[in-house]
């Protein structure tokens, strides 16, 4: 019981039970411990479209994921829909685009001749994003959730 003999207390998990935890999660922290981002790279080409190119190692191979989309300026009828998902925390403008991107490539070594298309329906989900501030060199925005950019 609590420290006045009641069954307030707060249980602690059994051995067993933080060990079956610690097993699931080990894999995800190993993995995380062996990317390490070397370089993020964003164009925007005629008409419409940006590729993303992100450059890693992972435990010390060279690596990359590309991705291809296409964007177009929100209509008021979309822009009120994204705003309503943020609940109205973040500030979207006229200036909001939808972005929908293709599957997105990885790609591991120098040459990268082990490629792969990452598929399925959360591969790669579109964003609405706005920006705040664009010249030549940066562009700063935030995301229809809250990510800053």
């Amino acid at each position: 019981g609590g420290r006045d003999g009641g069954d307030d207390a707060v249980k602690k998990p059994s051995i067993a039970k933080r060990l079956r935890k610690a097993i699931f999660f080990l894999p995800f922290k190993a993995i995380r411990l062996g990317l390490k981002s070397t370089g993020t790279y964003q164009h925007v080409l005629e008409p419409q479209t940006i590729v993303n190119y992100v450059t890693f190692r992972f435990f010390g191979v060279p690596a990359a994921v590309t991705a291809k989309a296409e964007f177009a300026r929100e209509t008021a009828d979309e822009l009120a829909a994204a705003r309503a998902l943020s609940n109205g925390t973040v500030p979207l403008s006229t200036e909001t685009a939808r972005v929908v991107f293709d599957a997105p490539r990885v790609s591991f070594g120098r040459r990268g001749r082990l490629n792969f298309e990452v598929t399925g329906p959360s591969a790669q989900p579109p964003v609405d994003l706005c920006t705040t501030y664009v010249d030549d060199r940066v562009r700063c925005g935030i995301a229809a959730r809250g990510g800053k950019f």
